[in-house]
This record gives structure tokens, sequence and C-alpha cells, in this order.
């Protein structure tokens, strides 16, 4: 109750500051125009299948993501393969199909990157987009899902809406129906470092990749812009970071893809 206070009344930007909730557990938010557009992400990596979070943020059939569910950096300097993506995923429906991925980019800047991830210095380039193909049924993703809008170079204090489907928190311990649902945190960000937001949430791993969303509006996504994706966070603190889209990441990628 204090924590939704401080958010309710609370100075901008405040550290760990947050309210957060199941979004897609009652069936009525479940396919709303507004949620449509986000989704699960899973991948192939060495070690087997992995999953993260992605939004649709252009009529081209294109989704944002974060670079380090595409391309593999610190290990082996590859990308990683078989992307596919389900709209509104919810507790093993996929209510629109998958979308098998066809082409992903990532910055230059991500894949020159070395040593180990550190939120301060790697995360500002922890953006990455993706061309998806049809579902099994021939259809396009963005008609079938509608999708978000996109913003960049916006201040660092923004009221967002930050989704996606986590299977762990804040502490690295499995959420309850881990990657089940579409879960949601509403903050204030900050600055972390240059180009790199930080806002308050109780989710982790899992979440990578997902939408801040300025705007927001489950009934709407017309209304909604994407200006972040999830990249990381400090086990035990209550706080998710990414990237500040900017004319050198977000625009960079979409001038690629042709969002």
């Amino acid at each position: 109750a204090d924590r939704l206070d401080k958010f309710l009344h609370g100075a901008d930007g405040t550290s760990q500051i947050y309210t957060s909730y199941v979004v897609n557990k009652l069936a009525a938010l479940w396919k709303t125009t507004g949620h449509k557009p986000t989704g699960r992400l899973s991948f192939s990596t060495p070690s087997g299948t992995s999953y993260c979070s992605a939004s649709v943020v252009s009529g081209r059939n294109i989704i944002v993501t974060a670079a380090h569910c595409v391309y593999d950096t610190p290990s082996r300097n590859q990308f990683y393969s078989n992307w596919v993506f389900t709209p509104a995923y919810r507790n093993g429906a996929a209510p629109y199909g998958t979308f098998p991925a066809q082409t992903c980019w990532v910055l230059t800047s991500w894949v020159n990157l070395s040593g180990s991830y550190t939120i301060n210095t790697w995360a500002d380039d922890d953006v990455a987009v993706c061309q998806m193909g049809n579902n099994s049924n021939g259809q396009a993703l963005s008609n079938v899902t509608g999708w978000y809008g996109r913003t960049w170079d916006a201040g660092y204090v923004q009221h967002v809406h930050n989704m996606g489907y986590p299977f762990n928190n804040y502490q690295n311990n499995s959420v309850t129906d881990a990657g089940k649902y579409l879960r949601l945190c509403a903050n204030e960000t900050f600055q972390q470092a240059t180009n790199v937001l930080g806002g308050g949430c109780n989710w982790g791993p899992g979440i990578s990749g997902g939408p801040w969303t300025i705007s927001y509006d489950p009934f709407d996504p017309v209304t909604t812009y994407v200006d972040s994706v999830n990249s990381g966070l400090f086990i035990g603190t209550q706080n998710l970071y990414g990237a500040r889209f900017t004319s050198g990441n977000i625009v960079t990628l979409c001038n690629a893809a042709g969002c």
C-alpha cells in the first residue's frame, strides 16, 4: 500500500516505486486491442529454448525486443535462431497463431561490445527489431494484432507501463504461473546512465524485450507508444532498466528494417 501511495503521489522518477499486476489472467483483458501487440518470444540457443518478450511496432509486421534475445554478444558473437512470436500469449493459448522471424537486426555497437554485460554501458544498445513472417493461416502479424507507435529522444522521466512475460521476479525466484501471463509494472522512469532508463518493477528474467509504453491504453494501441524495452536488472533491487529510445538505436534499426 505504501508503494502504491508513493506511485500515485510521490516524486517523479523515483527508484523502486511502482504498482504491478497480472494483466491478462482475466479473460476480459486478454485480447483487448491494446494488449494484442505484446507477446512472448521464443528462440533457440546452444542450451535449448529460451524466452523473452516483444511487441509489434509497425504496420509492416516488425517487432521490437532486446538485442540479447537476438544476438549473443558476450559468449559466441552469433545470432540465435528460430525466433517465434506469439502475440497475446496466455497460459499456453495462442489466439492469433505464431509468427516466425524472417530477419532480425541489432546495432553494430551491440555486436562490437566485449566483456561482461553491465547495465550502465550495455543497455543503451540492447535493442533489436525483427521482420516477422505469416502465421500458419497465411495472416500477416500487423493485420491481426495492430501495432504500437514508437517514440524516441523523449525525456528521461516518463510515466510508463512496462509489459512482458516474466518467469522470475527481481530476486530471480520463479513466479507463480511463470511465463504464462502478461504482467505489467506502472512507474515513472528515471535516468540511470546516459541513454539508459530505470523504472520500478518487481519482475525479472523473461520480461526482457518487453515494451515500456507511454500513453498506455489497454483498449487502443493507436494511443500507445513504445520508448524502451527491458534490458536487465540488479538482482534484489526492484527496478528494471532499458535503453532510452533515440535516433541512434530504434531509428537506426527501423531504417534498416523498414519500419
